[in-house]
């Protein structure tokens, strides 16, 4: 067993308490409060705290759901309007993107809820075209939500197994 001193213990609890001390240098250090009523009593005294970098990754990742929300709101009004101009080739190369931004919002969720979003959005937007006379054609309606919904699907799931793949490549 190896035994440190207090001196030691108490130049590596700040270490230990902010998470950046090494497993070697933790494991000591809690062998010794154990065995030290002083050493423990200054070891619960200042309880470890979070590491600031959690904070600041949670911050960061909030913004860049909510940029990411703002941008698949914003790219299925384009898609739609683009969709009610008949611009059906933009499409292929737009949805597929909208796609990949709504993985990063909703995760794998992406795949249900984006063709949900996307059909009572494409709905209201034929809604309005009915409206200003338009004919009414329901096998088109249909046809073309379900392109859009694989195109979408398609990109979630792109960026989805690319996420998967970068994360497994990092945790190695």
């Amino acid at each position: 067993m190896n035994n440190i001193s207090c001196d030691v213990c108490m130049d590596l609890m700040p270490l230990v308490q902010d998470g950046i001390a090494s497993e070697d240098s933790a494991l000591l250090v809690q062998q010794h409060i154990a065995s030290c009523p002083h050493c423990k009593a200054l070891y619960d005294e200042h309880p470890p705290m979070e590491p600031a970098d959690s904070k600041i990754n949670a911050k960061v990742k909030t913004k860049l759901r909510s940029f990411f929300a703002f941008l698949v709101l914003l790219g299925i009004f384009f898609g739609i309007s683009l969709l009610v101009t008949e611009g059906n080739f933009y499409m292929m190369l737009f949805l597929p993107l909208l796609g990949a931004c709504s993985y990063v919002v909703f995760r794998w969720q992406a795949l249900w809820k984006m063709p949900v979003l996307l059909g009572v959005l494409f709905l209201i937007a034929h809604g309005v075209t009915l409206l200003q006379g338009a004919q009414f054609n329901g096998l088109g309606i249909v046809f073309w939500l379900a392109v859009n919904s694989l195109l979408t699907d398609t990109g979630a799931l792109i960026a989805g197994l690319l996420h998967f793949a970068f994360r497994k490549e990092h945790l190695k």
